[in-house]
């Protein structure tokens, strides 16, 4: 059933005082929203400011279709006011044609978009740069994808939370999510850990062991740096996954299984093949879907939000009220690469909880290379400051020949070999700078 209400300009009205414009009569204005959710408005055909006028009626018309409290931010009817005629058309068509309809529909449920609170974690991942909201875009379509994929990125960017996630998001999130870290099992024992084994394959199997992929049925397997895993291994990994079965060791039948396979690894996936450490038929079963998570200096404008996550994190673990960082402290934070991404940060904040005692988190709390590499961009600002006197290039030139006469002890020949110029050229330089004979 469609739902439509229609407003005529109050007496009482008075849009146009805080653009500076008089009071003028303007036409009508409906909006109607259908069974779909969407709403369609007739605005008036008039200059400007009576089109700004209409958009705030158009706010109580849509909130009397939708009970919605906000629909065009306040926000942007003052930018309207500042702009031109042409660029204010495209804003409003934009506005009307763009996000806000599709987004009208939803209008009952939720008032804004799931990333408009930028603090918000998304599925444990914390971020709201572009890199990262494109991230998340790729998350919940892969969530929703039934092919297996890899995730690529740097030590400590979060890639099992890429995966827990993608988990999260899809059609398995009430199954198993395992994960193991193929680093850290011996070669030898991957095969038995992901496969099971039966009791008497080997010594010291005294009973049935099922294995990864039959304890994690009908949910999602995370196999973290695939590219540590054998040769051999990747293999069978590739045999199990496009069969969709697996043979236990020491059992000669296969078994079926169903279970999605998330694979990551911290190197380049291409160099890996050259080197060696991916196969090619495994890479090409995952290269249907290829995540990359972006380093931490890759989206810098994120670190104050993920200091305010890891600060809430360790207040409510520790029982502490650190209110934040001091300005110099943050500073630091903001200057410093973070080879270890994510990870480190997240340390380097957990260990200013263990040094620091006060409300606030200063440079004294932070690890050492992180203090340290703020002082060397101090210095080196005022290096680079105009107002330090630096020697000019004539001045580096002339000490630079007169050293090499030195050494040379006068003898010309050696000392412009020993510049790698020609004699002739040395001796244009030497009248130049009006340089002494050396005795």
């Amino acid at each position: 059933m469609n739902i439509a209400a229609t407003y005529e300009l109050p007496e009482s009205f008075n849009g146009f005082a805080s653009f500076g414009a008089p009071r003028r009569e303007i036409p009508q204005i409906s909006a109607a929203a259908n069974d779909r959710g969407d709403v369609i408005a007739e605005l008036p055909a008039a200059g400007m400011d009576e089109v700004v006028a209409a958009l705030q009626l158009l706010e109580h018309s849509v909130q009397r279709c939708l009970s919605f409290e906000k629909v065009l931010p306040e926000a942007m009817l003052k930018t309207l006011g500042d702009i031109n005629r042409v660029q204010s058309t495209l804003t409003l068509a934009g506005y009307f044609r763009g996000d806000a309809r599709p987004a009208l529909s939803r209008a009952t449920q939720r008032q804004e978009a799931p990333l408009s609170a930028p603090s918000a974690p998304f599925h444990g991942l914390v971020g709201a740069c572009p890199q990262m909201r494109r991230l998340y875009q790729s998350i919940e379509a892969a969530g929703t994808a039934r092919a297996n994929l890899l995730i690529v990125g740097e030590t400590g960017t979060g890639k099992e939370l890429v995966a827990r996630a993608i988990h999260g998001c899809g059609l398995r999130a009430n199954a198993p999510f395992i994960a193991l870290n193929c680093a850290a099992l011996p070669k030898d024992l991957i095969e038995s850990e992901l496969f099971g084994y039966q009791r008497g394959a080997f010594s010291g199997a005294t009973s049935d062991h099922l294995g990864l992929f039959r304890a994690g049925e009908g949910g999602t397997l995370f196999l973290d740096e695939i590219t540590e895993m054998s040769a051999e291994t990747q293999s069978k990994l590739l045999r199990a996954i496009q069969e969709r079965s697996i043979r236990p060791v020491g059992s000669t039948r296969e078994q079926p299984v169903n279970v999605r396979v998330i694979a990551s690894t911290n190197r380049d996936p291409k160099a890996a093949l050259a080197e060696g450490r991916l196969r090619a038929d495994l890479y090409y079963r995952l290269q249907a879907v290829v995540l990359t998570v972006p380093p931490l200096r890759a989206r810098m404008a994120d670190v104050p939000l993920l200091v305010e996550h890891f600060i809430s994190l360790f207040n409510r673990r520790d029982g502490r009220s650190v209110e934040g960082v001091e300005q110099r402290a943050l500073e630091a934070l903001l200057i410093y690469r973070w080879p270890g991404n994510v990870r480190e940060l997240s340390n380097a904040i957990e260990g200013a909880f263990t040094f620091g005692k006060g409300s606030l988190i200063n440079c004294a709390d932070l690890p050492p290379e992180v203090v340290a590499v703020d002082k060397l961009e101090a210095e080196s600002k005022v290096a680079n400051d105009p107002a330090t006197e630096l020697p000019t290039f004539a001045d580096n030139e002339r000490e630079l020949i007169s050293r090499a006469l030195k050494n040379a002890r006068g003898n010309k020949v050696l000392a412009a070999k020993r510049l790698q110029i020609s004699r002739k050229k040395l001796y244009a330089k030497i009248a130049k700078y009006q340089i002494a004979e050396v005795a």
